[in-house]
């Protein structure tokens, strides 16, 4: 895959000029499974959740197994990767997070290398002081908490784009912890 069609961000075009010479990258093999995609899989309309499938729908068949059709397959289907991919990076952040702490506390072989990062990560969290132990362990606490909260996130409230937020307000979708 040639870099300019990577991304249009110059950064992520350069990582992928120094990664694909060295070993395998998500571009170059997301690219290779284009060649072999289901048809129906990749417009939503394959499904292998139960025991009575796999149902595929199409003209001739157009209902599966369950009695579901084409747009209830299809926004099952996005439904159902959006929230394990949500939930595959709230345990990624979590587990970071949890980390972060057991190395300010001592407990793990990593140390805090970059400690003006973790300062001006934390003062965007409202999080401040002069210990880089007691900074990370708060900093860990307040992510763990907030992806583990119910309730509007604090995260996003923070880190969003306003822009973003305005429409989420509007849609009555704020993501919540």
């Amino acid at each position: 895959m040639k870099a300019e069609v990577v991304s249009y961000h110059e950064s992520i075009k350069r990582m992928y000029e120094k990664v694909s010479k060295e070993t395998t990258n998500v571009f170059d093999r997301f690219r290779e499974q284009e060649k072999i995609r289901c048809p129906f899989c990749t417009k939503g309309l394959s499904c292998q959740l139960c025991s009575m499938g796999p149902c595929r729908i199409s003209e001739k068949v157009p209902y599966g197994a369950c009695g579901i059709d084409s747009a209830g397959m299809v926004i099952r289907n996005f439904v159902h990767k959006n929230m394990l991919g949500t939930e595959a990076y709230t345990y990624h952040a979590i587990e970071a997070a949890k980390t972060l702490k057991a190395t300010a506390e001592g407990k793990t072989i990593f140390e805090i290398r970059d400690e003006e990062k973790l300062k001006s990560f934390a003062k965007l969290l409202g999080i401040e002081g002069e210990d880089v132990n007691e900074i990370a362990i708060k900093v860990a606490d307040f992510v763990i908490s907030d992806l583990s909260s119910v309730g509007r996130s604090k995260l996003v409230e923070i880190l969003a784009p306003q822009r973003r937020k305005e429409v989420w307000e509007k849609l009555g979708i704020f993501p919540e912890g």
